[in-house]
């Protein structure tokens, strides 16, 4: 899954979820990976798409709940 700059996202921080907006993406041989700023400010960099194993990565399924949740009220 992508996201374009300004994408809200929900990304697991170690063990727990935040809110963030993408801020810049940068492509790399197999994949992107995303800056992304945090409802609280903090910015996580290098932070790709559903990587179990990393400290901070986008989960896209929570994501896609997220966004469907906030359109539907």
């Amino acid at each position: 899954m992508s996201y374009s700059i300004g994408s809200t996202v929900v990304v697991r921080v170690f063990k727990g979820f935040q809110v963030g907006n993408v801020i810049d993406k940068m492509p790399t041989k197999t994949d992107v990976k995303y800056i992304v700023k945090m409802e609280n400010g903090n910015v996580h960099e290098n932070v790709f798409v559903d990587i179990k194993e990393a400290d901070t990565s986008i989960d896209s399924n929570i994501t896609t709940s997220f966004i469907n949740s906030k359109d539907n009220g």
